[in-house]
């Protein structure tokens, strides 16, 4: 699953909150940070079940990780059969 970058809310199999449903967010540092610092502070209505991490260095290494995270462009070839 490639979370950084991806609209939030996008999984069709899951029911979301209202909240992020309507959010427009998109996951990235900006979103991301509060987030997992706390969910129920940047989020009222969310259903994220986590403790809080308040430490930054944390959160940074974990959000640097979801950003390696992204599928590779699909290679296009010319071969037309």
């Amino acid at each position: 699953m490639n979370i950084y970058g991806a609209p939030a809310a996008e999984l069709k199999d899951y029911t979301y909150s209202k909240g992020l449903e309507d959010s427009g967010w998109v996951w990235d540092a900006e979103t991301l940070d509060p987030y997992i610092a706390d969910a129920q502070k940047a989020m009222p209505d969310s259903k994220m079940l986590s403790d809080p991490m308040p430490d930054a260095k944390e959160r940074a290494d974990i959000i640097a990780y979801l950003s390696t995270l992204r599928a590779a462009a699909p290679t296009v070839t010319d071969d037309v059969n």
